[in-house]
């Protein structure tokens, strides 16, 4: 084991620098840990029985759930007699028209959804057309020079406290 003294009088000195290095040191020459062969035959061992024990523990509860689930069902039955019949015709008629809504809105939305890319594919055949640019860039023009014309009225005394006052 290596003297550690050192290290702790330099520690408790306030000597920051010199006990930083004696511990890199000390812990450096600390010899290596390896497992022994018992230690990991014990870990592996360990590790299959956990595996195992959840493995049963998931298939139990699947079937306490399954004979659950079935007893209860079978209670349900029995207990509504002549009544589950029709129960169980007027749940089977509502899924079937609840799939068939579904079925039908997912081709509904698709139907809208290629309209909107067959208008969206019109509009931009459209906007890049060279006339169209022209236009979008003569009406950036026109409010650029707007901007301009408005900036050096406003310059020019229009908004001033002066040209407000009334002459008489």
């Amino acid at each position: 084991m290596p003297n550690d003294r050192d290290w702790l009088q330099a520690e408790q000195s306030g000597q920051d620098a010199l006990a930083e290095m004696m511990f890199a040191r000390l812990v450096a020459e600390l010899p290596p840990i390896e497992p022994g062969a018992d230690f990991v035959r014990q870990t592996v061992q360990a590790a299959w029985r956990a595996r195992a024990r959840r493995r049963i523990v998931a298939l139990l509860a699947g079937v306490a759930a399954a004979l659950l689930l079935g007893i209860t069902s079978f209670l349900a039955l029995y207990g509504l007699g002549a009544r589950a019949g029709d129960l169980i015709a007027r749940g089977a008629v509502a899924f079937a028209d609840a799939l068939v809504w579904f079925v039908t809105s997912a081709g509904e939305g698709a139907r809208w959804w290629w309209i909107a890319e067959r208008i969206g594919s019109a509009v931009s055949v459209s906007v890049t057309t060279p006339v169209a640019a022209a236009t979008v860039a003569a009406a950036g023009m026109t409010a650029l020079l707007a901007m301009y014309a408005f900036r050096h009225l406003v310059r020019d005394g229009l908004g001033t406290r002066e040209s407000r006052k009334v002459q008489i």
